[in-house]
């Protein structure tokens, strides 16, 4: 991949550009971006704001970036790309490719062969633009083609405010673990990275594991009062015994329904044994009644009140009243007789009609004693809803409890599992190494040739290695090192080599990727010395028939400054003709101020 072209549709957007037409034309070999200094002095003569980096950013923001979040340079100028697409022409095996994105609508990109772009969302075309940048059908290693944004950073290394400015070769991807980025440097090797994808899983899934495995230890020791995670049974034995307390002072109360039916039934008990008491009462008397009526008829008739009767009647009805003394006397016998009869009956069956409501009564009585026995008990418990609350929630929690021990015991074998297999792992990864010495080997060449052509010293100084790390999560360190002494900048100078190396080994072993690199700021901080040693070695490969793109924003005053001299080969103005962009204060990148 070569970048051709950027520009803007409608035209425009892009004010200060070597033809004036607003396209900025990328070529082969060193593409200077250069900040010239005018004239007047004063701080709005100053080569910050101008558009260098900004420049860079819409490389970037074709390419896929993210408008909001880390790019906040490029967010801040929303105002101004507004109404404008952003276009960048770039090359795969001959054949020109064309990207388009606005600010207005960033979730949309349209991509396609010139002249054939189609819009798609911003997955879909980063897909694409992945497959087609990076794709190698032969690759043996882990690859995505949802792998984008996490690799082609490494060609585009833009200065963000308040980033760090190449602190680590390897660490090209702010807050991003080595264990993640290992196996991107093995793929820019054409190194099987397998296994370090496999280890990166491992290790997220080890770390996720382990913070589950904190929390839910946390939680347990918080919300249980626990102090030690090995007093967890003992808490499980205790709330056993309290909920088996409750079950059993519950049994004797069995529902609420029960209390409600209880005392509902005693109430009919009660006005039952009332009326049968009083039942009971009234042939009480009847039976006093009878017996006294009784015994009246025992005495049987008084003669002498009968014939002092007749006596009487005689008088009163003369001749008409026949009827004897002796008569009435035998009429009288018979009535008592009839009458003495009848109570006799009567009051058997009064008798036995009290016997029988007695025995009611008395059976009612007792199931009324029970009731009263049972709502007594009830009053050992107020209320007997907020028992079954109290057991439901002791209950809950023991099965809360128990749950979470039952998680946490899962969380440690899962964990144990995954440390197995790291183990396992490992030793693969170490027979890796063994056996990919030879390819290592390769690049290393190519590393100790850019080492020496930029700092014109042995190899025997440098470093680069592959170095097993076990007890790390990453399990392998790339390690890229020179002699501190040698450079001012020591990261800058182990980043400049090492992304260099990587660009010339894709290119000289005819591997799929960019054949550009951006380097914003690098040389802030080195020797000058390295970056003329640099142009001088870029050139050699050009001239050799190697194409690629080294883009470098630079100022006509700044760290390099002092050391520019009309006698370099390498001078200011020089770099101001080869240029492809050239930006001042009064000219910057869109024609105005921004952010």
């Amino acid at each position: 991949m070569l970048l051709k072209q950027l520009y803007s549709e409608p035209p425009g957007l892009l004010a200060t550009t070597p033809a004036g037409d607003g396209v900025i034309r990328f070529k082969d070999g060193v593409n200077y971006i250069f900040g010239k200094k005018e004239a007047a002095a004063g701080a709005k003569n100053s080569l910050n704001g101008i558009g260098k980096s900004l420049s860079l950013d819409l490389i970037d923001f074709c390419l896929g970036c993210s408008f909001v979040g880390r790019n906040a340079r490029l967010f801040g100028a929303r105002a101004h790309l507004t109404g404008y697409k952003v276009v960048l022409d770039f090359e795969v095996d001959s054949t020109t490719y064309t990207v388009k994105r606005s600010v207005d609508t960033p979730d949309q990109i349209e991509f396609g062969p010139k002249g054939a772009t189609r819009s798609l969302d911003e997955t879909a075309a980063k897909e694409k633009l992945c497959k087609l940048i990076f794709f190698r059908k032969d690759y043996p290693g882990y690859y995505s083609n949802g792998l984008l944004r996490s690799i082609l950073p490494f060609f585009l290394k833009i200065h963000r405010t308040g980033g760090s400015r190449f602190n680590d070769p390897i660490a090209y991807l702010p807050s991003t673990p080595e264990s993640k980025l290992n196996q991107f440097h093995l793929f820019f090797l054409n190194i099987d990275n397998t296994l370090i994808h496999q280890n990166f899983e491992l290790q997220e899934k080890i770390a996720a594991t382990a913070k589950a495995l904190t929390l839910v230890r946390k939680q347990i020791l918080r919300v249980y009062g626990i102090k030690r995670v090995r007093e967890i049974d003992s808490k499980i034995d205790s709330l056993n015994i309290e909920v088996k307390a409750i079950e059993k002072g519950l049994k004797a109360f069995r529902l609420a329904d029960a209390y409600r039916e209880a005392e509902k039934r005693a109430d009919e008990l009660t006005k039952e044994i009332k009326s049968a008491v009083l039942q009971n009462h009234a042939d009480h008397s009847k039976v006093t009644r009878y017996e006294e009526s009784y015994a009246l008829a025992e005495e049987g008739p008084n003669v002498r009140e009968i014939t002092a009767l007749y006596g009487e009647l005689n008088q009163l009805l003369g001749e008409n009243v026949g009827k004897t003394i002796d008569e009435a006397i035998a009429f009288r016998s018979h009535l008592a007789k009839s009458r003495k009869a009848f109570l006799a009956t009567e009051l058997k069956r009064l008798r036995a009609q009290i016997d029988e409501r007695d025995k009611v009564i008395a059976n009612k009585d007792n199931e009324r004693s029970s009731l009263f026995e049972f709502l007594e008990a009830q009053r050992a418990i107020q209320d007997l809803t907020d028992a079954f609350k109290v057991a439901d929630k002791k209950k809950k929690e023991l099965s809360d409890l128990r749950a979470r021990i039952q998680l946490y015991s899962d969380l440690e074998k899962e964990q144990a599992g995954h440390k197995a297999k790291e183990s396992t792992l490992w030793l693969e990864i170490l027979a890796l190494l063994e056996a990919t010495k030879d390819q290592v080997s390769d690049f290393r060449l190519t590393f100790f040739e850019v080492y020496r052509e930029l700092y014109q010293t042995s190899d025997s100084e440098s470093a680069f290695s592959i170095i097993e790390e076990p007890k790390k999560q990453q399990k392998i360190r790339i390690d890229v090192n020179i002699p501190a002494r040698l450079s001012e900048g020591k990261n800058p100078g182990r980043t400049l080599i090492y992304d260099i190396a990587v660009l010339m080994h894709l290119i000289r072993r005819g591997l799929r990727g960019p054949r550009f690199l951006i380097h914003d700021g690098i040389f802030n901080g080195m020797d000058k010395a390295h970056f003329v040693a640099l142009v001088n070695y870029l050139k050699r490969n050009v001239e050799a028939g190697r194409r690629f793109q080294y883009l470098i924003p630079i100022n006509e005053e700044g760290t390099l400054s002092e050391n520019f001299g009309e006698v370099d080969a390498i001078t200011p103005k020089q770099i101001e003709k080869e240029a492809v962009l050239v930006l001042t204060p009064k000219n910057k990148l869109l024609g105005k101020d921004w952010g």
